[in-house]
């Protein structure tokens, strides 16, 4: 019996913990409306875009590096705080990889 509490214990702490950042999906967003920025505005975009995208992933690492601390009680899905950030996390995820489409058809084509 007692072979079996040791993995679920950590089969328990890994699902109540939050979402790990790199199994959210980016949001897909549509590329044609950035076309109408010039390549300089897009470079910038792009650099402040990343650099929000890897603000919460670090948010949500923390927040499941917490969680496995203070098992069983997973304080980032209890607040509301995992679903929050797995959003913004699709949705600049998203809004990068359009950014970067826009960037590479404008721009390195030329």
């Amino acid at each position: 019996m007692h072979k079996i509490t040791g993995p679920l214990i950590a089969a328990l702490a890994l699902t109540s913990c939050a979402t790990n950042p790199s199994k959210i999906k980016p949001t897909v967003v549509d590329y044609h409306p950035l076309m109408f920025y010039d390549c300089a505005t897009l470079d910038t975009r792009i650099a402040a875009t990343d650099k929000e995208v890897r603000r919460y992933v670090s948010s949500q690492s923390n927040a499941r590096v917490g969680d496995a601390l203070l098992w069983p009680v997973p304080l980032s899905r209890m607040t509301g705080k995992n679903r929050r950030n797995v959003e913004t996390i699709g949705r600049l995820s998203g809004e990068l990889e359009a950014l970067k489409t826009a960037r590479t058809l404008k721009c390195e084509n030329r």
